[in-house]
């Protein structure tokens, strides 16, 4: 079976979360590559999709949101894996927000899509990385939600992503029969 995680990142923390699913995914037999968004050019002779974003102003990066228009078609048609990456899924109303009101979104750039699995995953907030306009609303955003607002975060839950991928690969294994 052969496997692409498709991501988009803007300061490298959902990279890194998009290589962890791949390692994980490659311990089940797996044959996967890691490729950024705006990179990847034909994805047709893969059996399976891993696709990962940040959250940004409560919707997905904009390459990642072309990738799924893009390729609408053949995502509806396979076996696909959505994740999220957000500093705000760091609380449970974070996360509860996100998956009732961002993930729908994220998802209807790809019309048909139906994703056997969510993940919905803590990011990092990386304050000195982020543009004066980001900072500003990223502090304007945490500091309502009680957070800091300086310094860099690392919200990550490892063990959770670990055994999301290892979910996912199972899923397609049986989807894929290999």
């Amino acid at each position: 079976m052969k496997v692409v995680v498709a991501y988009e990142t803007g300061h490298g923390s959902t990279k890194e979360t998009a290589e962890r699913i791949a390692e994980t995914i490659r311990e089940s037999g797996a044959e996967v590559d890691v490729v950024q968004c705006r990179q990847a050019d034909d994805i047709s002779g893969y059996d399976a999709f891993v696709l990962g974003t940040p959250i940004w102003a409560m919707k997905g990066m904009g390459p990642f949101r072309k990738f799924m228009r893009r390729n609408a078609e053949l995502l509806a048609a396979k076996p696909v894996a959505v994740f999220v990456t957000s500093g705000a899924a760091s609380t449970e109303k974070g996360k509860a927000d996100i998956a009732s009101g961002v993930i729908p979104k994220v998802l209807s750039d790809a019309p048909g899509l139906q994703p056997v699995s969510i993940g919905n995953f803590a990011g990092v907030l990386n304050f000195p990385a982020y543009n004066l306009p980001m900072r500003l609303v990223m502090k304007a955003i945490v500091r309502s939600q009680g957070g800091p607002t300086t310094g860099r975060h690392d919200y990550r839950d490892w063990d959770e992503i670990i055994a999301w991928a290892k979910e996912v690969a199972d899923a397609f294994a049986r989807v894929c029969g290999g």
